[in-house]
């Protein structure tokens, strides 16, 4: 049986104190903060560092932070619906009851990251990498993995419907227990991948084949 990949959580001190955020620049670095309901909606900047840092209820609807930096960061009951974190590099980070409907991931860079009871549908992961990720109780339908590094990532119980995984590494990506009916994939996308006896009929299904017993007609 595979171990489970070990997920390493967020480093916050005990004590966080309570700050406010109104507006973000260019190489802005935001520290060791307890951001309560900050509306950073529709603002744009580059290269930003978020370090240290919990979100609560925070909305970043329709933000551009590209090329950004998240390090230590948890994410409480947030919006990032539409969020552009293009090139983004996330290092030990929560997600917990957020929306990340439609964000782009796009060659984003994802270490020791847990998204749990999260709706991600439609997000776009395109050449992402992953290591040490696990997405449990989440919303993934119509989800863009295409070309992404997905080795050893947990998929817990989670929805796939209709999530593109054309070219993706899915090296002992664990699937047990997820919907994966009508995910879009080849063959040799599936290659290393853990999956349920349950699942075995869905995958032949996505791949077009039929299964029949001996002796049944053609």
């Amino acid at each position: 049986m595979a171990t489970p990949t070990e997920i390493h959580p967020p480093q916050l001190p005990r004590k966080l104190e309570s700050g406010e955020l109104f507006s973000i620049e260019n190489d802005d670095i935001i520290e060791m903060q307890l951001l309560s309901g900050c509306d950073l909606s529709r603002q744009s900047a580059e290269r930003t560092l978020f370090e240290q840092v919990l979100f609560k209820r925070a909305n970043f609807n329709g933000t551009r932070l590209p090329r950004a930096r998240f390090i230590d960061c948890r994410f409480e009951a947030c919006d990032l619906t539409q969020a552009d974190l293009e090139g983004a590099r996330l290092s030990r980070l929560a997600f917990n009851g957020c929306r990340l409907i439609g964000v782009q991931w796009i060659d984003a860079q994802l270490d020791d990251i847990l998204f749990e009871d999260c709706s991600l549908e439609g997000a776009v992961f395109s050449s992402a990498a992953f290591r040490s990720a696990r997405f449990k109780n989440c919303i993934l339908r119509n989800t863009f993995f295409d070309q992404a590094d997905l080795t050893d990532v947990v998929f817990e119980q989670c929805d796939l419907g209709g999530a593109v995984l054309q070219g993706a590494n899915l090296q002992g990506a664990d699937l047990r227990g997820s919907k994966i009916g009508g995910m879009h994939l080849e063959a040799q996308d599936l290659r290393g991948a853990i999956i349920d006896p349950r699942q075995a009929v869905q995958v032949a299904e996505l791949l077009e084949i039929t299964v029949k017993e001996p002796g049944d007609s053609l």
